[in-house]
């Protein structure tokens, strides 16, 4: 692979916006950003590349299972059709499911990293609750698939926990990258299309410049309280935090 194109990884927690980053810059011509194919399940690279790589699902899969460095470096990173190439993981994958791969992206500082975070992290909970249970959708490509979503009962001590964990393994990324070039971009940039930002983006990935504009539409409604059936209760608790600020009304 030529020298001049940029490999990057999207590295996140869930419910953060990777899917709409994703789109976003693949909405790009001269970007490709696959998704979670670095995962225990099949790599569901979408008929557009997986057509263009030439194998099938299984036979990734097992090529993956076999040696998933190599399956990251010869076949998904494998492409002179553009400029910027990419993928987009969980912390989890990294650290627990795939530890040399982890490794091998430690050790290859040319990897571009883009650190995908959430500001409001109730919400980015909140977000998670509802989509393990399979009540909302992650991705909306038209306000007319959108349906209603049900509240969901939020256990503040669970909460917590899950607040400061994040905390701390992004404070962990942060550490362990700290040799890489890392791009910080926040969920709530990409929703209000921060031009500023996605200028910045742009210019880290070595791309032309571009509007890039999302192509899914959030699902939840915009109030903490119409999603959060002990909404009081929390509020109550949270307040007394240094958390307060996520109770704020911004979008969810």
């Amino acid at each position: 692979m030529g020298n001049l194109q940029t490999r990057f990884i999207i590295i996140c927690a869930p419910r953060t916006g990777s899917t709409m980053l994703r789109m976003m810059l693949n909405s790009h011509p001269k970007i490709v950003c696959y998704g979670e194919v670095i995962t225990l399940g099949e790599p569901n690279l979408g008929k557009k590349y997986q057509k263009f790589i030439g194998q099938t699902s299984q036979e990734l899969a097992q090529i993956r299972a076999e040696n998933p460095v190599n399956f990251l470096y010869n076949y998904i990173w494998n492409r002179e059709d553009c400029q910027s190439i990419g993928l987009k993981l969980k912390y989890r994958q990294l650290k627990e499911e795939f530890q040399d791969v982890f490794q091998a992206i430690l050790d290859d500082q040319e990897i571009k990293i883009i650190h995908l975070s959430r500001q409001n992290l109730l919400k980015r909970y909140v977000s998670n609750r509802l989509a393990s249970s399979g009540r909302t959708s992650t991705v909306v490509f038209d306000s007319q698939d959108s349906k209603p979503q049900p509240k969901v009962t939020v256990d503040v001590e669970k909460l917590m926990q899950d607040i400061v964990s994040v905390e701390e393994t992004e404070a962990k990324f942060r550490e362990d990258f700290k040799q890489h070039q890392v791009f910080e971009v926040t969920y709530e940039d990409l929703v209000v299309s921060n031009h500023e930002i996605m200028t910045k983006l742009l210019n880290f990935l070595d791309v032309e410049l571009m509007d890039l504009q999302p192509v899914t539409k959030k699902v939840n409604s915009d109030r903490l309280e119409d999603v959060i059936e002990n909404y009081d209760l929390v509020k109550n608790q949270l307040s007394q935090t240094k958390y307060a600020t996520f109770l704020d009304e911004v979008l969810i």
